[in-house]
């Protein structure tokens, strides 16, 4: 379901309004972050017990997180490129006036945290919306899930619907409310006060000082705050060409100035993103912000600060005591995050209601077949993202708290030995085992779009929820089967996916090029529960591809195995595509991938020494492994940008020019290495060698190309579900 373009606006000018007051110029200074010094996100002191949601954010550039995280953008090439944005952000011309943030407000509001977070409110807010969509499709109005802008029936219908829900929005509150620790809350209240009183003045308001149980709330009047007065004005953001291509914050002035002027959406722009025929006003909320302790709290009304002051101030219980969320946060291999996130799948659930609940598992019953999704209602997840040594490590868990386990996602899974199978230069690997009901929903997806494509028949239009519930139950995708069967000739489900085994191994190359040739080495392996049945299955797929390539289709023995080529004769260069069952396994890939593959590889992933560091680094009980070489494919844009790898091109750019000798652009390059780059352009951290001549001792320095490789790791055991994955930055000349 989707909502109006106008509700959606709404929701997202009162976000931008909430971020906008309290992390002015934090954005350009540090990426999203949360490091806890061991004991818990302390923002989490003022989220209540029962937040459905919870992300915290480490604002401290001194902490032991920042500290090894900014030693990990020196390998990369950018020192110092926090501290250049900071100085960016201060000295650019936009930050002035009534709004500008000095060094010493920077000084207060960093050093600390932040939080965000999602209250139970915002659930009923979702459930009140849920319920009504559903009511607009029992009536019958729904003609198709995507005609809500082509019809003005279902327009209407919507419209009304949603007039209850839109009316009462935010009389509760809206149920999003964020969380500042500040490093000098004192200074930190100031500024944040005097924005606030600044921007209400300026759109002719007042500010309102409403009492709780002790706590002041300063409230702006409701409607009096724009994203013109608090998402661009009060966000200074360095100049676009200050920021450096991949900044957290590059582009972002840009997108200030987009909002800017979108909100000036005219009907016919309205009418265009869907919403044709509605006419729908929610409330835009206010500004309500307090000082709790040593937290600023913010929120989109007075209603949502509510809960937030009881769990600050003592009077309630907070998520930092949870023990719900102490467990989760125990799954991890460290206490100090850049980010922690949380999810409460109990509040969730309560929060949307017996009849949404229902409806939802209806729907995932019918996308999952077999497997218990009730279970995952008592579920906890949560996700931290912390800077290591090695490189930067995003780890996730997914559990219950009450001893019992989650459903196996693959009972099945085995020891994949693929990365002895594929030559160690694979850019992209991927192999593990899946479960048995993705292999059945993709069967029946790919049935779905044959009998809709290949038909030529449109999929009957859905008048109800019935009509939308039936759609996900075993009888209609045994309907969507057997439509294919009829065009295909065979059963996409017991004449294929039911004889593959749910392991998969799939290897990629890097691109080789020869004049205008092009060659690239792929394989993806599918192991067969009965291979003579699954070789009957290919040869009818191939008849299909020959029919659908123009007898671009021919064949070769591999022993005593078949294996179809599909060549375009016109394409020279292009490397063919070969599929076929040879031996118990269904290959599919280049030519040169499967004979690769056929014949082995010289040397063998699995023993490449970047590959066993990365995995070493990595869970080994994991029922899928993933892993990127990064530094090939850095390497390779490097190669094509003109830059190179590291000491390939002459260090004598046009600019080095402007120096008198190379200690004067070394000092350059040291004093800005974003905006004078240029003067390294082997990045090996010395300016100029190769212009002036001399070779000299080499600076200690780094670049792109040490962000060697990806690795992901998936894994179920003892009940939990999770991943861990590395993006793993090497020190220079390792």
């Amino acid at each position: 379901m989707a909502f109006p373009p106008i509700v959606r606006r709404r929701a997202l000018l009162t976000g931008a309004a909430l971020s906008a007051l309290l992390l002015p110029g934090i954005a350009g200074v540090l990426p999203v972050a949360a490091q806890d010094g061991g004991g818990g996100p302390t923002t989490a002191q003022a989220a209540p017990e029962d937040t459905v949601a919870f992300i915290s954010f480490d604002l401290d550039p001194d902490s032991a997180q920042w500290t090894q995280a900014q030693e990990l953008l020196g390998r990369m090439g950018l020192p110092n490129a926090l501290d250049e944005l900071r100085t960016g952000i201060l000295e650019d011309p936009g930050n002035s006036g009534a709004d500008e943030v000095t060094a010493a407000d920077l000084d207060a509001l960093l050093g600390g945290e932040a939080g965000f977070v999602v209250l139970p409110q915002a659930i009923e807010n979702l459930r009140t919306f849920g319920e009504a969509a559903i009511e607009v499709a029992e009536s019958g109005a729904l003609a198709t899930p995507v005609a809500v802008d082509d019809d003005e029936a279902v327009a209407d219908a919507f419209e009304e619907a949603f007039a209850e829900p839109l009316a009462n929005l935010g009389d509760e509150g809206f149920g999003v409310a964020a969380i500042l620790e500040p490093s000098d809350i004192d200074a930190a209240w100031t500024y944040v006060e005097d924005q606030v009183r600044t921007a209400v003045e300026d759109g002719g308001g007042e500010v309102e000082e409403v009492d709780y149980n002790g706590t002041t709330i300063l409230l702006g009047p409701e409607g009096e705050l724009s994203p013109d007065d608090m998402a661009v004005d009060a966000l200074p953001l360095p100049d676009a060409d200050a920021v450096p291509d991949g900044s957290p914050v590059a582009g972002l002035d840009e997108e200030a100035a987009e909002d800017e002027d979108d909100a000036e959406t005219t009907e016919d722009e309205l009418d265009a993103m869907g919403g044709a025929g509605m006419d729908l006003e929610a409330p835009s909320g206010q500004l309500a912000t307090a000082r709790v302790g040593d937290f600023i709290l913010v929120a989109a009304s007075a209603a949502d600060l509510e809960p937030m002051i009881d769990a600050a101030t003592g009077d309630a219980p907070t998520l930092a005591d949870s023990e719900d969320m102490a467990t989760v946060r125990a799954e991890f291999d460290t206490d100090e995050e850049l980010l922690f996130a949380y999810f409460s799948g109990p509040e969730l659930w309560a929060g949307l209601g017996d009849e949404l609940a229902s409806y939802l598992d209806e729907l995932s019953a019918g996308m999952y077949a077999g497997m218990d999704i009730e279970a995952y209602r008592d579920a906890h997840s949560a996700i931290a993202i912390w800077a290591d040594e090695p490189g930067l490590r995003v780890d996730t868990v997914t559990l219950r708290v009450d001893g019992e386990p989650l459903p196996e996602l693959v009972p099945d899974a085995v020891a994949i030995e693929f990365a002895g199978q594929v030559p160690a230069d694979t850019i992209l690997y991927n192999a593990g085992t899946v479960a048995r009901q993705q292999l059945d929903a993709a069967a029946f997806s790919i049935a779905q779009l044959i009998n809709q494509g290949m038909s030529g028949e449109m999929m009957t239009e859905p008048q109800t929820l019935d009509d939308v519930l039936v759609m996900f139950t075993p009888e209609y995708a045994e309907e969507q089967l057997a439509g294919a069967e009829s065009i295909l000739g065979f059963n996409l489900q017991s004449d294929f996916t039911d004889l593959l085994t749910g392991e998969f191994g799939l290897a990629i190359g890097g691109p080789q090029l020869s004049g205008s040739a092009f060659g690239i080495d792929a394989i993806l392996s599918l192991p067969a529960t009965d291979a003579a049945a699954l070789a009957d299955t290919t040869q009818e797929l191939a008849r299909l591809a020959e029919g659908a390539a123009g007898g671009a289709l021919s064949a070769r023995r591999e022993g005593e195995d078949t294996v179809y080529v599909l060549q375009d004769p016109s394409a020279g260069g292009v490397p063919a595509f070969e599929f076929g069952v040879i031996g118990d396994e269904l290959l599919a890939g280049t030519e040169t991938g499967l004979e690769s593959y056929a014949q082995g590889p010289a040397e063998a992933l699995a023993d490449d020494e970047q590959f066993q560091s990365v995995m070493a680094l990595l869970p080994d009980d994991g029922y899928q492994v993933g892993y990127v070489n990064l530094g090939s494919i850095i390497e390779l844009v490097l190669a094509f940008s003109g830059m190179g790898a590291p000491g390939a091109n002459q260090d004598a750019d046009l600019s080095c020019a402007e120096y008198a000798d190379e200690a004067e652009a070394q000092a350059a390059l040291e004093e800005d290495s974003l905006e004078h780059a240029a003067l390294d352009s082997d990045f090996d951290g010395q300016a100029c060698e190769d212009f002036f001549g001399v070779a000299g001792t080499p600076v200690a320095g780094g670049g792109p190309e040490n962000v060697r490789a990806l690795g992901l790791v998936a894994w179920e055991r003892d009940g939990k579900q999770g991943s861990n994955s590395l993006l793993y930055v090497a020190d220079d000349g390792s």
